[in-house]
């Protein structure tokens, strides 16, 4: 396949698990959903579940996020609190702390 490119397109559908409600008979939130286009995208794809980090150890979003994109989080995680300040649309600079 020298030459020719191909186009990926990763999703990534993080707390998707949730738990169940009595509401909704005791389904999932997604269990109860009509999901075709999650579906076909599925059903066209590669999909499964995979240890992020390393075999057994089980990480939170934030890190196993870190190592999807390439990034060792042993090396480059600082904690949570900057993600959050980030997402909340709060601009960090070198030098700022955020908790969480």
């Amino acid at each position: 396949m020298e030459g020719k490119k191909r186009r990926v397109a990763f999703v990534l559908i993080d707390g998707l698990g949730d738990v169940s409600l009595p509401m909704l008979g005791y389904r999932t939130p997604l269990e109860a959903a009509r999901t075709p286009h999650m579906d076909a995208i599925a059903s066209g794809g590669i999909n499964g579940l995979m240890d992020p980090v390393e075999p057994g150890l089980g990480c939170g979003s934030d890190t196993a996020h870190l190592s999807l994109l390439g990034y060792n989080p042993r090396v480059y995680y600082r904690g949570r609190g900057a993600f959050e300040s980030m997402g909340a649309g709060l601009a960090m600079s070198p030098g700022d702390i955020a908790f969480k």
